[in-house]
């Protein structure tokens, strides 16, 4: 995490907070996400984006669909039923975003492209935002 990434999410007033080393969607990450004047900082947004990359965490959770239930925020757990486990290297998708959230808020159209990384002991994701979320971060 860089403190680039951590201004740009902090809508370059300040650096954002994220909870390194907890779960992307884990209470303590969905806490932080609520405080960034960019990006996923609406309970609704975090929904979008855990539908459509849960399918790739519960594919990658060791104990399933149980264990994914109890590691995320109680506001996603609704969603866990509904998932089908997916194994694929690399997935995009639309998706909406915030950005400057207060005075100037609003939602960006997001294109992302989200790369599964394997490197034997773990998965990790790195995800690329393109379109109007891109261009309103310039």
């Amino acid at each position: 995490m860089t403190d680039d990434i951590r201004l740009t999410f902090g809508g370059y007033q300040g650096l954002a907070t994220f909870a390194i080393g907890e779960h992307w969607w884990g209470p303590e990450a969905i806490s932080a996400s609520m405080t960034w004047r960019l990006g996923l900082n609406r309970t609704e947004l975090q929904r979008r984006l855990f539908a459509a990359l849960g399918p790739l965490m519960l594919h990658d959770t060791p104990g399933g669909r149980e264990e994914l239930r109890e590691i995320v925020d109680p506001s996603l757990r609704d969603l866990v039923d509904d998932l089908l486990p997916v194994e694929t290297a690399a997935l995009s998708f639309d998706s909406t975003g915030t950005y400057f959230a207060g005075e100037a808020g609003g939602t960006a159209g997001v294109l992302n492209l989200v790369i599964r990384v394997r490197d034997g002991a773990t998965v990790s994701w790195a995800r690329r935002l393109g379109g109007e979320a891109a261009r309103a971060v310039k």
